[in-house]
């Protein structure tokens, strides 16, 4: 009888745990709220619109890679790929993200950068 009652308890305290942590890191990434920028814009549309706007040549490439990535990538990959600072990646990605071009949330311990064009 314990160990029923004892093996309950660790179902219930794992389960407990998953949930937690789920709604620490977000819950919910692979939701569909946002479909493919794929979908919504061309490459040669959005490259347009970035030259239309007052967007310097790093903040182009970000995008554009981020593009390319489905619309969604993390932080450092976009920071590595560009050769960047950690620092001067985060700014950018603030001034992008008040601009309304991207959304910027942790998932786990990481950065991660939508386009919300």
């Amino acid at each position: 009888m314990w160990v029923g009652i004892l093996i309950v308890l660790v179902a219930v305290a794992v389960g407990g745990a998953l949930w937690y942590f789920k709604g620490k890191t977000g819950g919910n990434e692979n939701s569909d709220d946002t479909t493919n920028i794929a979908q919504k814009i061309s490459r040669e549309d959005l490259e347009k619109k970035l030259n239309s706007m007052n967007l310097n040549d790093e903040e182009k490439k970000a995008l554009l890679y981020i593009y390319d990535r489905g619309g969604r990538a993390r932080q450092s990959d976009v920071r590595n790929e560009l050769g960047i600072p950690k620092t001067t990646a985060w700014r950018m990605f603030q001034r992008l993200e008040k601009q309304g071009l991207v959304r910027v949330y942790k998932k786990g311990r990481e950065n991660w950068v939508e386009l919300t064009i």
